[in-house]
């Protein structure tokens, strides 16, 4: 992605701050990334738990 800042949409509505909607964006992208990342690692651990498991299935 390039430089936020300096992406400034043209559609933003007269009288409201444009650095309030910034900040706004950034916590709301900050959480969704933090969240798709946590669900990446979560889901890619159970997964790789899942093919251990599987593994030692087929040894026995």
């Amino acid at each position: 992605m390039g430089n936020v800042k300096n992406m400034r949409p043209q559609n933003v509505p007269l009288g409201i701050p444009y650095e309030s909607i910034q900040s706004q964006l950034a916590q709301f992208f900050d959480g969704l990334l933090r969240h798709v990342f946590a669900t990446t690692i979560t889901a890619s651990t159970t997964h790789f738990n899942h093919g251990n498991n599987k593994e030692r299935r087929e040894a026995l």
